[in-house]
C-alpha cells in the first residue's frame, strides 16, 4: 500500500470518527465521562502503541478517537478499562463525573444561577483539593458571569481543579475553616470526626481512602445537617462503599 494511499485511507478515518464525535455531542450534550478500552487504536487513553514513519519506533500515547473527545470537551474525565481497576483512579474518575453531573443539572434546573449554586455548594470540595485552584476558578465563574468568559471556560479550570494530586493538609484545613462556621451543635460532631481522622497518619491517605472515610464517619455521626455537601458525599454511598 502506498503512503499517499495509507495517509487518504487515514484521513477518510480521521474525518468519520469526527463527524462522529461531533455527533455523540450534539446528541448527548450531557456526557459526564468515558471509560475506554486501554491500547485501543482509537479509544487508548495512554498507552496505544503509535509507529513513527520516520525510524519505525513506536511510541505510547491516546487513540485518535479519545484526542478528538479531549479536543471538542477538554473537560471530559476520560479513563480506561485497565486503570478504572485502580482504586485511587477510579475514585477520582467517579469524583470527576459526578460533579460534571451536578453541574449540568443544576443549570438545566436554574439556567440563570444554577452555575454560582453550584459553585458555592462545591466550595468546600475545592477547598479541600487545592485553595489556590479554588480561589482561580472562583474568578473564572465571576468573568463568565459578566460575560468575559464562557461556559467551556468554567468546566476545563474545573477539570483542571479536579485533577490536581491530593494533599491531606489542604483537605484538613478545608475542613477545619469549615468546622469553624457551623453552629455549635453540629460543630462538636464535625470535630469528632476530625480528631477520629487525625488519628490516622497523613503519609497513609490517598484521595480514594480519604473519602471513603468521610462518607462513612458522616453516616455515622449522623450529621444531616450537611445535607448534599459532596465533600461528604461526593457520589452515592454505594460506589463509596465499592472502594476497597
Amino acid at each position: 500500500m502506498s503512503r499517499k494511499f495509507s495517509f487518504h485511507v487515514f484521513a477518510c478515518l480521521f474525518l468519520g470518527a469526527r463527524r462522529f464525535v461531533l455527533k455523540l455531542i450534539e446528541q448527548s450534550p450531557y456526557i459526564c465521562g468515558l471509560i475506554t478500552k486501554s491500547k485501543s487504536p482509537s479509544c487508548g487513553v495512554t498507552d496505544t502503541p503509535m509507529i513513527r514513519d520516520k525510524d519505525n519506533s513506536v511510541h505510547y500515547g491516546s487513540g485518535y478517537y479519545v484526542r478528538l473527545m479531549r479536543r471538542e470537551c477538554p473537560h471530559l474525565p476520560v479513563i480506561d478499562d485497565k486503570a478504572v481497576l485502580h482504586q485511587d483512579y477510579r475514585h477520582r474518575f467517579l469524583l470527576h463525573c459526578f460533579t460534571l453531573g451536578r453541574f449540568y443539572q443544576q443549570i438545566k434546573v436554574n439556567p440563570e444561577n444554577g452555575a454560582r449554586s453550584f459553585h458555592n455548594q462545591h466550595h468546600l470540595l475545592f477547598q479541600s483539593i487545592d485553595p489556590v485552584k479554588s480561589k482561580e476558578l472562583k474568578q473564572v465563574l465571576e468573568l463568565w458571569t459578566n460575560g468575559k468568559a464562557t461556559q467551556q471556560n468554567y468546566l476545563t479550570y474545573l477539570a483542571h481543579l479536579l485533577q490536581q494530586p491530593f494533599r491531606v493538609r489542604h483537605a484538613f484545613n478545608a475542613l477545619e475553616l469549615f468546622i469553624g462556621q457551623q453552629e455549635q451543635a453540629l460543630q462538636s460532631s464535625l470535630r469528632v470526626l476530625f480528631k477520629t481522622l487525625k488519628q490516622q497518619d497523613d503519609d497513609q491517605w490517598i484521595s480514594a481512602l480519604f473519602a471513603k472515610h468521610i462518607c462513612q464517619l458522616s453516616s455515622q455521626f449522623t450529621l444531616d445537617q450537611i445535607g448534599d455537601n459532596p465533600f461528604f458525599k461526593p457520589y452515592p454511598i454505594e460506589l463509596m462503599a465499592a472502594a476497597n
